[in-house]
């Protein structure tokens, strides 16, 4: 089973590695590569700059949690060409999710099998997988379990990994999920060394993190209080964006019941259930897991506890942005970052799902002998194959009323994507039926290898969240780059926030692939930066600006055409991007394609 998990990575991972193809979804290339193809042209001249002077006139770098500064990773990119060094970060890091998370299980006390289990439901995860999508995230989501396996083992030497592996986590630059994992932390250390020990454990292993994150902790304490969260805060409606809707609660079942987020358009999004595009893009770990993981819920009642408690606060973590603020010291925000918690504790109970069923075990207190378990297990699954079937079948029966439903309750806005999401809940019960039926096979053969690979195909119907495309489609510059001359300084207006006029837009693209593929020909940053291109008015997606720079923004978005035009050029900004159907500036244009069009300032 591991030769062939392994396989599977290998044939998804060799093209991002080697350059042929690259990521693409969301901070891909949005946030992450400009960064990094910044630092990396940086770290050849043997610098970590405290500035990134291409962008919004000196964007913080070393003090930036999305730069990775000092992150140890960051050498790739003197031993590989850029395209493979950046994607082999992505995927080298889920690989050593997959295997620190089955480190960890072996050391709570899980077989070989249940935590092969356990490992794959964590690194198959909608959580793990929408973490391809963060730079940041990924490194978090890939050392927190030995965070965890160093706590559980104890010791000299678990201290010293875990801290080791809390500093890594630390240097990834991502700390609202950092902090996230000391509640984690405290869970395992406790349970296995007691209240006293381990909370002292804990302490030794995030003081010992500390120490090998400081050059990034420091950097970055000496920057905040200069950017636009550190000097204003956040919104309470920015704190409470990303919090997760009561219906995606069906995503526990079904993987993708609203779209395929690849095929959401670079400026849409697939439905209308949740307001922006989710930060998780799905709640799903695999039906076959979501089944195990229900038998160990009486023994492990602090996991299960502390995966209910998750999905609660992230739902009700949208109604009230103030609370969240004070609790957090105004620092936290997007409540879908405590699916982390879901999807640890979800991925152990797995684990533990599987030694119960394939072993004796105890059930409320009596004895309770292997064949009864296995029993009602099976009887389980085969009830909910029925029911998920009867579903299925429902859906294709009545399917114009159901398809109006779509439309009417779920807003899903047209008829045409009221029928992709039917056909989506459709094939998603027919999969969890057929997935039932076959776990409820394997646990009464007690045939734990074909248990995992059930809950392998079942995280397949995930692939879609990690979208990627030709690199020689995206990494040559636009044809006209070259007519730029020596000056290559670049103002989007699509990009300007506040936006500089209601009817500037881009051409909406079918999907990321295309998107991003228009967004090269517009000079887009994400693959600008790789050609000398430089961005003085590049949008703060962070709030990590300098303050000075969002007044900036406000009043050239306040400004008619002649007083923006001197501020351009006051900026050393010499072209400008600008949509067709926008109000025109008074200049001449240099340069024409289908989505945009180029003028000289």
């Amino acid at each position: 089973m591991l030769v062939a998990l392994a396989a599977s990575w290998l044939f998804f991972a060799l093209p991002l590695v080697l350059g042929e193809k690259t990521l693409i979804l969301r901070d891909v290339l949005t946030t992450h590569l400009p960064m990094k193809a910044y630092g990396a042209a940086a770290l050849a001249h043997g610098t970590v700059p405290a500035f990134d002077t291409t962008r919004a006139l000196g964007q913080p770098f070393a003090g930036n949690p999305n730069a990775l500064p000092y992150y140890p990773g960051n050498l790739l990119y003197l031993l590989l060409p850029f395209w493979s060094a950046f994607n082999a970060h992505y995927v080298l890091h889920w690989l050593l999710a997959f295997l620190s998370f089955r480190k960890l299980a072996r050391e709570l006390d899980q077989s070989g099998l249940a935590a092969t289990m356990a490992a794959l439901t964590y690194a198959g995860s909608g959580y793990v997988l929408s973490c391809l999508s963060f730079y940041n995230l990924i490194a978090v989501a890939a050392w927190l379990p030995l965070v965890l396996w160093g706590l559980a083992r104890g010791g000299r030497r678990g201290t010293l990994w875990g801290g080791v592996a809390c500093g890594l986590m630390l240097l990834s630059g991502e700390p609202v999920t950092a902090a996230l994992a000391v509640v984690l932390m405290a869970l395992v250390a406790v349970e296995r060394h007691g209240w006293k020990r381990g909370l002292a454990a804990s302490a030794a292993v995030g003081g010992l993190g500390l120490l090998v994150a400081l050059p990034q902790v420091v950097a970055a304490a000496r920057t905040f209080g200069f950017t636009f969260r550190g000097a204003h805060g956040l919104l309470a409606a920015q704190a409470a964006n990303h919090a997760l809707q009561v219906p995606r609660l069906l995503e526990l079942f079904l993987p993708l019941p609203w779209g395929w987020p690849s095929e959401l358009g670079r400026f849409g999004h697939w439905s209308n259930v949740t307001p922006i595009t989710p930060y998780i893009y799905s709640l799903y770990f695999g039906v076959v897991a979501l089944a195990v993981a229900l038998w160990a819920l009486r023994e492990r009642w602090r996991w299960a506890l502390l995966v209910g408690a998750s999905l609660l606060l992230a739902i009700v973590g949208g109604h009230s942005g103030e609370l969240l603020l004070k609790l957090s010291g105004g620092l936290f925000r997007y409540p879908q970052k405590l699916l982390l918690w879901t999807t640890v504790g979800a991925a152990l109970l797995a684990g533990w799902g599987v030694d119960r069923l394939l072993r004796s075990g105890e059930a409320g207190g009596r004895r309770e002998s292997p064949e009864d378990g296995r029993g009602r297990a099976v009887f389980g699954l085969a009830v909910g194959a029925g029911l998920a079937a009867c579903t299925a079948g429902a859906l294709f029966l009545w399917r114009g009323p159901v398809r109006a439903m779509f439309v009417a309750e779920l807003g899903a806005g047209s008829d045409g994507v009221a029928a992709t999401q039917q056909t989506l809940w459709l094939l998603g019960c027919a999969s969890a039926a057929l997935l039932a039926a076959g776990a409820a096979w394997a646990i009464g053969r007690r045939c734990g290898v074909a248990l995992v690979g059930l809950q392998a195909l079942a995280l397949l119907q995930l692939a879609p969240m990690v979208a990627t495309d030709r690199v020689d489609a995206l990494a040559p510059p636009a044809p006209w780059v070259e007519r730029l001359g020596s000056t290559r300084s670049v103002a989007l207006v699509s990009n300007a926030f506040p936006p500089w006029t209601r009817s500037e837009s881009m051409r909406a693209a079918e999907s990321i692939a295309e998107g991003w593929r228009d967004a090269r020909l517009g000079l887009d940053p994400a693959t600008g930066a790789l050609h000398g291109l430089t961005y003085p008015l590049a949008p703060d997606l962070d709030g990590i600006f300098s303050p000075l720079q969002a007044l900036l923004n406000d009043n050239l978005a306040r400004f008619g055409w002649p007083a923006r035009i001197q501020w351009l050029r006051l900026l050393a900004a010499a072209w400008l991007v600008r949509a067709e159907d926008g109000q025109p500036p008074p200049l001449a244009p240099a340069r024409r394609h289908r989505a945009a069009a180029a003028t000289g300032s």
